[in-house]
């Protein structure tokens, strides 16, 4: 059914419940009272009313979510909270790697995620990120990924009832719920049988009240001073945790629900989900009892501190974590895995011009045709193919060298995670990708510059312990210090990368690095061409050394004196008589 003819039936039902009433109101108090009982019959109607608002409002949920299937999600994304689950999960799990924080700044992950998250969930969102985190190095982890998202493309009809319940489970109050499965509450809470016993002490003191027995008002202040104590006491750990116990109950509940659905063909790995839900029913029902403090009322929190409701709620919700807490890790985890995988299908609804990468165990290989970077609107595609130790890449200021570097190191991750690139064709081996692009002076360590960059070179030297490949990006080595020593040092840290089972791309300005690496190294450039109204460039990657240099007509093109000009391009005939 249609929005328009829910409107209607909305309508025509509130309509008629309110005629009914009035005119039962009316006719009471002109007639007589007894027709006061027609009334009643407006009851059905505000029911049938409340029913159409449910379908209206559900029918609503479903067109924004078909209108924005494909779209980027603008939204502000809390980074704080983000990598919550990333950081539970062990570092060392086999058949992955780990993309260190250096590597995630200098290929800008972040723009990156924002730009394929199309999550609805708070495990969506987090296990995405995770996934962007954690490249793998193995096919087999990466052909179910692509199943889930083939068939989230192939049927529209499992797709938007799955994204309709995501919807609702929402990201609104369970960002740090990964701490409260992966960690222990802290704070200490009574044990259960003092929580059963003074409300039965608390109820027996007031009955003894009652018949007289004015001692009883002894027991009853004290126990009222223990359960005061205890109730103040145990809030704060409470209220820690319980706006992620309440959004635990909230995702048991609606996972019930999408678990119900058929997977055609990967209803095998839905089952064990369908079975752990049944297990942890009981903590959907209990949440129910932590109430968020803008919904407390005076007359709640008396009852509340009196027979200490949010403490036992909260001491029996955490035993029932410590119990299930493999079947509740798994249940967030499988349901984020299914917004993630709805997530990128969406993304690839909303992109042109990519592709499934394909993998190879023939050695250190990258090759790939017309690839672009998902973050550069209409971006220049490029073409690449090595499986050489390492290539150098050469060229003028604003040529394009640091972009080819990031559009290289973010298709190989995105190919190992969300097996998705910016490419036409793309085939390579697994990569652990590490880079060295973005660099600052560290002004609260005292940092400088160049020690900055060459501690984080240091991470790329580190002796081996496995055969995985090493996908090394670098951008303008040892910038920070003079060219004598640059060029020394950026030769040596080449051909020892060189030797090293992998792929190393380097970007630099210094030509003569060229001749130094010998022919472990391909060659290839960017150039510009120079016009009168100043110098252009194509973006376009071409084969061997750069041949030119454009620093100084940068400094004419913007502006400069032509008396510093003139003189620059003198002092360097003359420190370069061959050029």
């Amino acid at each position: 059914m249609d929005i328009k003819k829910l409107k209607i039936l909305f309508i025509l039902s509130l309509v008629i419940s309110i005629l009914i009433a009035v005119a039962a109101f009316i006719a009471g108090k002109q007639l007589s009272r007894s027709y006061y009982w027609l009334g009643l019959w407006a009851f059905p109607f505000f029911l049938l009313t409340y029913h159409w608002h449910l379908r209206l409002k559900e029918a609503d949920l479903r067109l924004h979510l078909k209108n924005t299937w494909g779209s980027p999600d603008d939204r502000q994304r809390d980074f704080e909270e983000i990598p919550f689950y990333f950081r539970m999960i062990p570092n060392n799990r086999s058949g992955e790697t780990v993309l260190d924080d250096r590597t995630w700044s200098d290929l800008d992950m972040d723009l990156v995620f924002s730009r394929v998250d199309r999550t609805l969930s708070v495990p969506g969102e987090q296990i995405l990120y995770s996934f962007l985190r954690r490249p793998l190095l193995n096919f087999q982890g990466l052909e179910e990924r692509h199943r889930w998202i083939d068939l989230f493309l192939r049927d529209s009809a499992l797709r938007e009832n799955c994204r309709s319940i995501l919807a609702k489970i929402g990201r609104k109050e369970g960002g740090a719920l990964p701490e409260l499965l992966w960690n222990d509450p802290t704070g200490k809470i009574p044990k259960a049988f003092l929580l059963i016993l003074l409300p039965i002490l608390l109820t027996g003191f007031g009955i003894l009240l009652l018949f007289s027995h004015s001692w009883a008002w002894y027991g009853l202040a004290a126990v009222l001073l223990v359960n005061m104590i205890i109730h103040y006491r145990a809030k704060r750990t409470i209220g820690e945790y319980v706006a992620s116990i309440r959004y635990l109950g909230r995702m048991i509940s609606w996972a019930r629900k999408l678990a119900g659905f058929e997977y055609a063909g990967l209803d095998e790995s839905m089952n064990v989900l369908r079975s752990e839900l049944k297990s942890v029913s009981k903590i959907a029902r209990k949440g129910v009892y932590l109430v968020a403090p803008e919904w407390n009322n005076f007359l709640y929190d008396y009852v509340n501190i009196v027979y200490l409701i949010e403490v036992k709620a909260f001491s029996r919700i955490r035993k029932m974590i410590e119990v299930h807490r493999h079947e509740l890790q798994h249940i967030f985890e499988r349901l984020g895995f299914i917004d993630a995988m709805l997530s990128i299908a969406s993304y690839r609804v909303g992109i042109r011009g990519y592709c499934e990468p394909r993998f190879t165990d023939a050695g250190p290989r990258l090759e790939f045709q017309s690839a672009g970077h998902p973050l550069v609107e209409n971006s220049i595609p490029n073409s690449l193919s090595m499986n050489s130790s390492g290539a150098l890449i050469t060229g003028s200021n604003m040529s394009g060298k640091t972009t080819f570097l990031k559009t290289i190191g973010v298709n190989a991750v995105l190919a190992q995670t969300i097996f998705t690139c910016m490419a036409k064709t793309y085939q390579t081996c697994f990569f652990r990708v590490a880079t060295l692009i973005g660099r600052k002076d560290n002004l609260i360590e005292g940092k400088s510059y160049y020690l900055d960059e060459i501690q984080a070179l240091l991470r790329l030297l580190a002796p081996k312990t496995d055969s995985v490949a090493d996908l090394c990006l670098l951008d303008e080595l040892f910038r920070g210090t003079n060219s004598v020593e640059r060029i020394a040092a950026s030769v040596e840290i080449l051909l020892y990368l060189g030797k090293r089972n992998g792929c190393t791309l380097a970007s630099t300005h210094d030509l003569e690095i060229t001749d130094l690496v010998g022919s472990g190294f391909m060659n290839f450039h960017f150039q510009e061409k120079i016009e009168e109204e100043g110098i252009a460039f194509n973006y376009k990657l071409m084969d061997g050394p750069s041949t030119t240099r454009n620093a100084i007509k940068l400094l004419s093109s913007v502006g400069y004196p032509s008396e510093i000009v003139e003189a620059a391009e003198r002092r360097v005939r003359s420190l370069n008589p061959t050029d």
